[in-house]
């Protein structure tokens, strides 16, 4: 979705995304699906949960799961927030002991704490 430069996304908005995000962002077809004689997924392709769970797609073996639905809600894949995550561990400034002047182990950040399902400090 696009919208217009300076333009507010009203909330209703953001939470419709959310959901269809949500809804498809979690698995992806590992072979086609067929629904009767018509091709319902293709390789690759998105499929929503609610289809999974109908039809029991998981426990066939033909998705597999890509993204939480917390990072699905988001739009992003497991592999994409995880990058992240490193990423941002990577770059948080070490704190260092004043009383031995030797570094201390790096402050837990906003990414390590989003792992964890926890609060950040």
């Amino acid at each position: 979705m696009t919208n217009p430069v300076g333009a507010e996304v009203p909330e209703a908005l953001r939470d419709l995304r959310a959901e269809k995000l949500e809804e498809y962002g979690q698995f992806v077809a590992t072979q086609q699906i067929n629904v009767g004689t018509a091709l319902a997924f293709d390789v690759g392709h998105p499929v929503p949960v609610s289809n999974v769970e109908r039809f029991g797609y998981e426990a066939q073996g033909v998705v597999k799961r890509v993204a939480s639905p917390k990072n699905a809600r988001l739009g992003i894949t497991d592999e994409q927030a995880k990058a992240q995550d490193e990423a941002e561990l990577k770059t948080a400034p070490a704190e260092t002991d004043e009383s031995t002047n030797e570094s201390a182990a790096p402050p837990a950040t906003k990414a390590a704490a989003k792992a964890s399902g926890t609060k950040g400090s």
